[in-house]
């Protein structure tokens, strides 16, 4: 029974802890980013002002809020507890930031690497933002490619391809959009050009796919009502 006990005050204690602790740096970097975009877009309606977004970016970049307790700290520019504002940013929709044709958000490595969404293009960077290949941010390379190279892309064996699966995965967005009627998403596939040659290519391509018809009904955002 003391046992039982004691472990239930530990649990206590650590989701206490797990509770109090700032975000992990990826997710802190997407609620940046959220953030970011969304007052750029509209500033006078945007969830957080700039003081609140310089907050959080300070609270990002800034060193002396390494394995800080959030709960603790205060905004150096809105003088707002940083704990609600980064409440308010976990609120904001997903679709304040832009993403790129295939449904990649701003900043990060597309499902159909070497892609990475810069800019509002998908460019051939393999790897990654840091723009130095061999690291863990890198967007990786199609199967049957060597090596992610300087410029950043993928250098080939002598045979790229013998069929499209060597290629890589052909993967939808998991975006849902609306076209009329029309639950659609964007296919994201491979093909391999002239396989089985020294000339042999891979290709990406990017095609919108029917998900669902909602007639007689209505689409909305993504789902038939």
């Amino acid at each position: 029974m003391r046992r039982i006990f004691l472990f239930f005050i530990f649990a206590s204690i650590l989701s206490i802890q797990l509770a109090l602790a700032c975000p992990e740096e990826k997710e802190l970097a997407h609620l940046v980013k959220k953030s970011l975009f969304d007052f750029l877009r509209n500033p006078a309606s945007s969830a957080l002002g700039e003081n609140e977004v310089r907050d959080l970016i300070e609270l990002f970049v800034g060193e002396r809020f390494l394995g800080a307790d959030c709960h603790d700290l205060t905004g150096s520019y809105s003088r707002q507890p940083v704990i609600a504002l980064l409440e308010i940013a976990k609120g904001i929709p997903e679709t304040a930031i832009p993403r790129c044709s295939d449904g990649t958000i701003y900043g990060e490595c597309s499902l159909g690497g070497p892609n990475f969404c810069y800019s509002g293009k998908l460019r051939i960077m393999c790897y990654g933002p840091d723009m130095l290949p061999g690291n863990e941010d890198d967007c990786g390379c199609p199967r049957h490619y060597e090596v992610c190279g300087a410029d950043g892309t993928c250098q080939p064996h002598a045979i790229m391809c013998t069929r499209n699966d060597d290629c890589g995965p052909n993967v939808y967005s998991n975006l849902p959009e609306c076209n009329g009627s029309l639950v659609v998403d964007q296919y994201m596939y491979w093909v391999c050009n002239q396989p089985g040659t020294i000339q042999s290519s891979c290709e990406f391509h990017i095609e919108e796919k029917i998900i669902q018809d909602c007639s007689p009904g209505e689409c909305v955002e993504g789902l038939c009502i």
